[in-house]
């Protein structure tokens, strides 16, 4: 069994924690997915209290160089997305492994 919780993982969690079908929990956690998506695609940030934040990072065009070849390329500009853990959460996930 794999270590990953998938979202199919936390549907199946939340339904036996809370008496819901399955099917009816996984709707709810895709539709919460694509919210927090469509605001990231407008340049919103999403703040979960006790968990953390993500925002996106705008980041400039830049120079690289293709590996293959040893040429300079440039890299194009692109969006981040970024997540920052709360305080709470940091403590406890560094509570359990120390």
């Amino acid at each position: 069994m794999s270590d990953t919780l998938t979202k199919r993982r936390i549907s199946q969690y939340i339904s036996e924690e809370m008496g819901f079908s399955v099917r009816s929990v996984e709707g709810v956690v895709d539709q919460l997915f694509s919210c927090m998506e469509q605001a990231l695609l407008e340049g919103h940030d999403i703040k979960i209290v006790r968990f953390g934040t993500f925002t996106t990072v705008d980041k400039k065009a830049r120079k690289g160089t293709d590996l293959a070849t040893g040429k300079p390329v440039t890299i194009p500009p692109r969006r981040k997305v970024v997540f920052r853990p709360s305080r709470t959460l940091k403590g406890i996930v560094n509570a359990r492994t120390g």
